[in-house]
């Protein structure tokens, strides 16, 4: 069973697979994947989006604004290549060999633009484990 979470930015998508990810854990299921949570600054403006590995608690950078290295732009974003692969593709890769269930948050214009991630994403939709994931409908990109 593919469970896909859908909808416009900010209506609580993540939060209802995050609740669902407790409930899961709580009936002793191993949960593995990634989650993109946005990241605030100190004036509560959005700077960028963590990438965290569900199954080991890795984490690092998936976009940032404000910063000055190479990789892909989505809209004021700059996604950091290094750690999309070095922590999202493990993780999904470990999730497919270890987890019950498999949480992909989110599939959006930011994961999409590594290969690496987008290939590791699909070969995760395509396994047999049980898997929850969002995705946005981004007619407007991300703010």
């Amino acid at each position: 069973m593919k469970i896909y979470v859908t909808g416009r930015p900010g209506i609580g998508k993540s939060t209802v697979v995050l609740k669902a990810v407790d409930i899961l854990k709580e009936h002793g299921l191993k949960i593995g994947g990634i989650f993109c949570p946005e990241v605030r600054g100190a004036q509560g403006y959005r700077i960028g989006f963590k990438i965290i590995d569900l199954l080991s608690n890795k984490e690092g950078w998936l976009a940032r604004k404000n910063i000055r290295i190479s990789g892909p732009r989505v809209g004021k974003y700059v996604v950091i290549v290094r750690d999309a692969i070095s922590i999202g593709v493990e993780a999904l890769r470990n999730a497919v060999e270890y987890a019950d269930v498999i949480v992909i948050d989110e599939v959006g214009p930011m994961e999409l633009k590594v290969n690496e991630l987008r290939r590791e994403i699909i070969n995760a939709l395509k396994s047999n484990n049980y898997g929850k994931n969002t995705h946005t409908d981004y007619q407007r990109g991300p703010s």
